[in-house]
């Protein structure tokens, strides 16, 4: 962590990426804040975020709470959300690979058009 916090201070944005599961973030954010919680306390000014998670629920609403749970933590932190994308349906999905080897996702054109907005909308500082 010690090499991440001069790399967090300087970014403009962040993104938070990760799984959901038994209900909630991963253990792996969870220690990853529970670390970031310390540094976060020094006042570096306002940083935009993107938070981003996955499941193998097929309802996509299934862990809104979730998210708004990660949002208010970077929020406190004085780091606004900008973008919150959530995928669901992914269990047995063979670690993001179809049958043949190729990208689930790329399935999803009309998906990836709004991730790639997303991301785009965090770098430039538009809300999207």
């Amino acid at each position: 962590m010690e090499e991440l916090y001069p790399r967090i201070a300087a970014a403009d944005a962040v993104i938070i990426g990760f799984p959901v599961y038994t209900e909630t973030h991963c253990g792996q954010l969870a220690a990853f804040f529970d670390r970031w919680d310390p540094f976060l306390w020094k006042k570096f000014g306002s940083k935009r975020a993107m938070v981003i998670a996955g499941w193998g629920f097929p309802e996509i609403t299934t862990y809104d709470h979730v998210i708004e749970h990660v949002m208010f933590i970077l929020r406190i932190h004085n780091i606004e959300t900008v973008e919150a994308i959530s995928a669901c349906g992914l269990i047995g999905k063979l670690r993001g690979l179809d049958e043949d080897g190729k990208a689930i996702l790329l399935r999803y054109p009309e998906g990836l058009r709004k991730v790639r907005e997303a991301g785009c909308a965090l770098v430039t500082g538009a809300s999207g």
